[in-house]
C-alpha cells in the first residue's frame, strides 16, 4: 500500500469517525431536548407555585380494585396542601374587593385566621410573600412543630385555650375579634379568612383543582373520592366535574365523622 493510499484511507477514516460522533451527539441532544422543554421558567414569586399540580396513578390500588385510580398531588403546592389555593384566592378577592391593599406605605395589610390546621400555615406563606402580616389564633394545646414553621413564616400566633365553637374565646372566635379591634383602632387593614364560610374557599376548587383533574384524565372520570375539612375542595371540584358529566362522588371521612352524622341524622357534634 502507498503511502497515498495509506492517507487517503485514514483521512477516511476520520471523516466517518467525526460523522458517527457527529450522529451521536445529535441523537443524545434529541433525547434530552423534549424534556429540557418542560423545565418551568422562573417565577415571580412563590404565589406563582400554587396549583397544577401532578396527577399520578396508584398502581397497588389500582391493582387491587381493578380500576384505574389516580391521585391529584395537592402537597406539591409550596405549603405542602390544597389550602394554598384557598388562602391565596382569599387574599386576592380581598384586594379586588378594595378589603386590602398591596405594599400600601400608609397602613400594613393583615389577614387574620383561627386554624389549627394547614390554612394557617398557607396564609403566613403567602402573607409572607405578598407583604402582609399574618395572625393566626390556635388552641394552646397545637404542637411545637406547627408553631415553629407559622413563627418562622413570619405569623404572629395567638394561642387559646381549647373551646366550643360557641365560646366568644374558642380560636376562630378569637380570630374575628383580633381582627375587629385592629380595624377600630386604625392602625391597620385587616380581614378575617374565615375560610369556612368564605365563598372564595370553594370557588377555587371550582375554577383550578376541579378542570386540573379534568383535562388531566381527559375527561375520563367515573368517581372523584375526597377528605372533608371545610368542605371547600369536594364542593368545588364535584360542582365543576358534575358539569361536564355525571361522575359518583364520595366523601371519605373517619368513623364518628361530624359531617356523616349531619348529613344522614341532622346533627352536627362539636
Amino acid at each position: 500500500m502507498t503511502e497515498s493510499s495509506y492517507s487517503t484511507i485514514r483521512n477516511t477514516v476520520t471523516v466517518i469517525s467525526c460523522l458517527a460522533a457527529a450522529y451521536t451527539s445529535y441523537k443524545l441532544y434529541q433525547s434530552t431536548k423534549s424534556p429540557l422543554k418542560n423545565i418551568p421558567s422562573p417565577k415571580n414569586g412563590v404565589e406563582e407555585l400554587i396549583g397544577n399540580t401532578p396527577l399520578v396513578k396508584i398502581k397497588s390500588l389500582s391493582k387491587a380494585t381493578g380500576c384505574e385510580v389516580y391521585a391529584k398531588l395537592e402537597l406539591c403546592n409550596p405549603a405542602g396542601s390544597a389550602k394554598d389555593r384557598v388562602a391565596l384566592n382569599i387574599i386576592l378577592t380581598a384586594e379586588k374587593m378594595g378589603l386590602l391593599t398591596r405594599n400600601d406605605p400608609n397602613q400594613q395589610g393583615w389577614v387574620f385566621e383561627g386554624t389549627s390546621g394547614s390554612t394557617g400555615i398557607s396564609i403566613a406563606m403567602i402573607c409572607n410573600a405578598l407583604g402582609y402580616k399574618s395572625h393566626i389564633s390556635l388552641p394552646d394545646d397545637t404542637s411545637l412543630e406547627k408553631l415553629s414553621l407559622l413563627e418562622s413564616l413570619g405569623a404572629v400566633v395567638n394561642l387559646v385555650k381549647p373551646a366550643s365553637i360557641v365560646d366568644p374565646d374558642q380560636y376562630v372566635n378569637a380570630a374575628r375579634k383580633a381582627c375587629d379591634e385592629l380595624n377600630a383602632s386604625g392602625k391597620g387593614q385587616g380581614i378575617f379568612a374565615d375560610q369556612f364560610e368564605n365563598e372564595a374557599n370553594w370557588k377555587i376548587h371550582y375554577g383550578t383543582t376541579g378542570p386540573e383533574i379534568w383535562n388531566q384524565m381527559d375527561g375520563k372520570i367515573d368517581a372523584f373520592i375526597a377528605g372533608c375539612g371545610t368542605g371547600g375542595t369536594i364542593t368545588g371540584v364535584a360542582k365543576y366535574l358534575k358539569s361536564k358529566s355525571n361522575p359518583y362522588v364520595v366523601l371519605a371521612d373517619p368513623q364518628g365523622s361530624g359531617f356523616y352524622n349531619r348529613i344522614n341524622f341532622g346533627v352536627m357534634y362539636d
